[in-house]
């Protein structure tokens, strides 16, 4: 276990006194070998005061309460400062517009501005990825308009949920399905998908026969007879091995157990023409939760709809290697199985209906939480452990890498090039391309979240159990079925964490950024950072073993670089909009000489911001 992995206290030692700013400012530091930890925030500096951080110190205040704006001293050397500005709301509505003002404020120190811009954007990824990758344009868009479709005429329907019982659990149903699948005979399946590929969750008149071709444990796996001789036994038996042997102890351990509605005591995974002709790479819906009576196509019981093989474009819009099944179909299974746990444990152990999902930023970023952890688990790896996929150049972990991981890093690039506007809070649909930047999101502020609270307790499959409690709680949202900024405060307050959003928001924002990034010397890796990952050096690995249309440019999050002594005297302004949850980045940075310079972030109007804005700003000094 390397150090890093044994302790993530934020707490570390440093050699420092403290000392006090003009306007009584504190700056927390401490003496020889006594604990540091960089304080959340301080009270608000007043105009004129001079900002003077030690390296890794941060700083973070209401915009509205620095009206004469931060100065940052002036020295005859190198410093460099990330300067956040973040909207702390914790609901939904309205864009909060705001300008980022720099300027240089002349000095003895003061040099001449050099020639050219004040400030550049470095290289930022901009490649879509793989553009034959059917799975991308699934989760572009499609699989949050599908879940909206299903959910929108669910609830136009008045849908009740199937299987509901009493204390003891749901009620099994008495039907054909009662039974344990016997490998080689035929199910009959009622579709949401018309002949057309549109969506018809209730109405649709598609019935498909499917075969019955792997039944183990917990699963049993179904192909569409419509899309046979493209996977063996052999190839059904590995799949099958996969997921009951990783897909289950992950999920059922961080997400709770599936119930067994039908009573055939396996989930079924269809591999279907079905999704593919919808363009999906793999869907649960919650029709099949519905009572038949009210939702004809419903299968009442444990379905996961999957891809499957189709290299002539018999079924869908993209041809589907069968080679691309066999490699990615597992991954599908671990975050469509979340879903499915997802919903059952709130209509049936919390007694929600079947619209009582967490909001999709919640509920898909804990399905790429099961696929995290999935990948962690099929290659012994543990969480807290600072993983940079340093041996990515071994082909199975490569194959690793896409089944479990790729998917994840895809939309934490969305999310990185363009953190002031993820839709994070909405409660419905989105424009294309929006989700992906919010599953980004999801995804790695609950990774961050689990490794710096949920690190109590005996080690688990990958982590403590404390993390896989914290998760199975997310899941369910307590008794009063929480959501989104509810249900992570709730479950953090269930381990004793009493912290606001504003808080908590405004700790993250600082993480992604600085992971990896600061000089080791200064012993701030266990301050700043996501533990689980060195973000910066596994995204060069990915680029470098095969991935590099996907992340041409290695690590996306590249905040606004302003060269401080090429500000002119008049100042710098980038004018830009933050919705709620969402944060922009800056880095002001001086080589050999630093001038003297304010940074103001008001309106685009230059007015301070009123109280309530919710709009923050965090400093950290890097150098």
């Amino acid at each position: 276990m390397t150090e890093r992995s044994r302790a993530r206290s934020p707490i570390v030692t440093r050699t420092r006194i403290a000392r006090t700013l003009a306007s009584g400012v504190v700056v927390l530091t401490a003496a020889c070998n006594e604990p540091f930890r960089p304080p959340a925030g301080f009270e608000s500096p007043s105009p004129g005061d001079v900002l003077d951080l030690a390296v890794g110190e941060r700083l973070t205040v209401n915009a509205g309460d620095v009206p004469g704006g931060f100065e940052l001293r002036g020295v005859p050397e190198s410093r460099s400062y990330l300067f956040i500005v973040h909207d702390s709301r914790s609901s939904a509505g309205g864009t909060n517009q705001v300008r980022f003002h720099t300027s240089r404020i002349p000095t003895s120190l003061s040099t001449a501005p050099s020639p050219g811009d004040a400030a550049r954007r470095v290289g930022r990824s901009v490649g879509s990825g793989d553009p034959d990758d059917p799975f991308a344009g699934w989760y572009d868009g499609g699989e949050d308009r599908f879940r909206s479709g299903v959910r929108r005429d669910l609830t136009a329907r008045g849908v009740r949920a199937a299987g509901r019982g009493g204390a003891g659990g749901p009620a099994v149903r008495a039907s054909v399905a009662s039974s344990v699948p016997v490998s080689g005979e035929l199910i009959d399946f009622g579709s949401p998908v018309e002949i057309d590929g549109s969506l018809a969750t209730c109405t649709s008149s598609t019935r498909v026969t499917g075969r019955v071709r792997a039944v183990g444990e917990r699963f049993a796996i179904v192909e569409d007879t419509l899309v046979t001789g493209y996977l063996s036994d052999a190839d059904f038996a590995e799949l099958l091995d996969e997921i009951e042997t990783v897909a289950w102890p992950v999920d059922s351990t961080y997400f709770g157990t599936p119930q067994d509605i039908d009573g055939n005591g396996r989930v079924i995974a269809f591999m279907t023409g079905e999704v593919n002709r919808l363009g999906a790479a793999g869907f649960f819906t919650s029709s099949d939760l519905a009572v038949a009576d009210d939702c004809p196509t419903s299968n009442e019981g444990e379905v996961l709809w999957l891809l499957a093989p189709d290299p002539a474009r018999m079924h869908g819009f993209d041809p589907i290697p069968t080679d691309l099944i066999r490699q990615r179909i597992a991954g599908v299974v671990a975050h469509e199985l979340q879903h499915l746990i997802h919903l059952q444990r709130r209509v049936y152990e919390a007694g929600g209906d079947l619209d009582s999902a967490d909001l999709p930023w919640m509920n898909e970023g804990l399905s790429h939480i099961a696929e995290e952890v999935a990948g962690f688990y099929v290659a012994g790896r543990r969480t807290g452990q600072n993983y940079a996929l340093e041996d990515m150049a071994d082909s199975e972990v490569r194959t690793r890498f896409a089944r479990y991981h790729l998917n994840d890093f895809r939309f934490m690039r969305e999310y990185f090039e363009d953190t002031a506007g993820v839709p994070v809070l909405i409660d419905g649909p989105v424009t294309r391309g929006e989700l992906q930047k919010a599953r980004g999101f999801g995804y790695l502020f609950l990774r961050w979240l689990a490794d710096r609270y949920a690190t109590g307790g005996p080690q688990g499959i990958v982590a403590s159990t404390a993390e896989e409690s914290f998760f199975r709680d997310l899941t369910i949202g307590g008794a009063g079925l929480r959501q989104s900024v509810e249900n992570i405060l709730g479950a953090l307050a269930a381990i004793g964490v009493s912290v606001t959003w504003e808080e908590l928001f405004g700790e993250y924002v600082a993480n992604p950024p600085l992971d990896d990034a600061l000089d080791p010397a200064f012993g701030l890796d266990d301050v700043y950072g996501i533990p689980s990952w060195n973000l910066p050096a596994a995204y060069e690995a990915a680029a470098d073993n095969g991935f590099e249309l996907d992340f041409p440019n290695g690590f996306p999050l590249r905040p606004k670089l302003i060269l401080l002594p090429t500000i002119p005297v008049a100042g710098f302004d980038e004018d830009f909009d933050l919705d709620p949850s969402t944060a922009a980045y800056f880095r002001l940075e001086a080589a050999f000489e630093t001038p003297l310079t304010r940074v103001h972030v008001t309106r685009p109007d230059g007015l301070p911001f009123a109280p309530g804005s919710g709009i923050r700003v965090t400093v950290v000094r890097t150098l």
